[in-house]
């Protein structure tokens, strides 16, 4: 692959059949050189945004001349008499560059792979491959018959994994879209680290901060003092429970309150988000489920399950439920 990138900076004509030569090679091994970065030839993004996320812009792109693939960039806005948007964005290139070298270290079937970044027109794009299905809150709410328990667990075996990874990575923001949904259907966790980000360069700016960003719903009450801690393992089990709530009855958690005001006196004071009614989807899903969502968002941190019991859990509940429906 080094090679055939080297032959077409070197010799521009012959580009397009590298081109199809690299894609080829990526579709048979999903991997891409991370040095140097992608280049403009070999990728291009199609004008229109697909996503405008709490940290930035999603756009869908064509790498290689052949395959899909979402473009990532945040986005911060500088404050009159402070640092200049040149300045916080060479910040925030620096601290994204920091983590997306974790992020390429990560292999495991339900974290998203990053492909590599690419900068178009002075703006850094994170390239990770395209998930067909979008977001698991989109898909539990246009699939009504979506096997939830299975997403939840699959979502559930990912935070694991970066929860147990050396040195643990912490999440920050887990909510439904924030893990996507491949073609097969398999649950993807993606925008580890960028809350962080994003926090950080806030500070500096007019951006929306991660506690601003209307994400009280999933947030550990913790999190929502004047001097809060560090996002932790603990803060990201609590956040999983919420998205149990989310997934399940496919409605964000406290829907029914109708102003973001309501929705952070309600976190702050540790209310719990109302179980859906008898005979809808979510209730079907039984006792169990609601239980383990429970004791994810215990007010106190220390009492929160750690992932590895979560996982194991949903997946034990699926199973037990997949047997009582073919016993019946």
């Amino acid at each position: 692959m080094e090679r055939l990138r080297k032959e077409m900076e070197l010799d521009p004509r012959i580009r397009d059949r590298n081109l199809a030569h690299l894609a080829q090679l990526y579709s048979d091994t999903n991997l891409f050189p991370w040095r140097p970065e992608i280049q403009d030839y070999e990728i291009r993004k199609v004008v229109s945004m697909s996503d405008r996320g709490g940290f930035g812009e999603c756009y869908k792109g064509i790498f290689l001349d052949n395959h899909e693939v979402g473009m990532k960039c945040l986005r911060v806005r500088s404050q009159p008499g402070s640092n200049t948007n040149v300045s916080l964005e060479r910040k925030m290139d620096k601290m994204v560059g920091r983590e997306v070298h974790v992020w390429r270290k990560l292999q495991h079937p339900n974290i998203l792979p990053l492909i590599g970044l690419c900068t178009l027109d002075a703006v850094t794009y994170m390239v990770s491959p395209w998930m067909t299905n979008g977001n698991a809150f989109d898909y539990v709410r246009n699939n009504p018959g979506a096997d939830r328990l299975c997403l939840l667990a699959q979502a559930a075996d990912g935070l694991k994994f970066l929860h147990d990874f050396n040195p643990t990575i912490v999440h920050g923001d887990m909510r439904g879209p924030n893990v996507l949904i491949s073609a097969s259907g398999a649950a993807r966790i993606a925008d580890f680290g960028l809350s962080h980000v994003m926090e950080e360069v806030s500070k500096f700016s007019y951006s929306t901060s991660w506690k601003l960003a209307g994400h009280f719903a999933w947030m550990a009450p913790e999190l929502l003092g004047d001097d809060p801690p560090p996002r932790s393992t603990e803060t990201d089990v609590f956040s999983f429970g919420r998205m149990i709530v989310e997934l399940t009855a496919g409605e964000q958690p406290f829907f029914y309150l109708h102003s973001l005001a309501s929705v952070l006196s309600a976190a702050i004071a540790g209310r719990t988000p109302k179980r859906p009614e008898p005979g809808s989807i979510a209730y079907e899903l039984g006792d169990e489920i609601w239980a383990l969502a429970e004791e994810c968002y215990r007010m106190e941190p220390n009492s929160r399950p750690q992932m590895s019991a979560v996982a194991s859990r949903i997946w034990a509940i699926r199973s037990s439920r997949r047997i009582a429906f073919v016993t019946r």
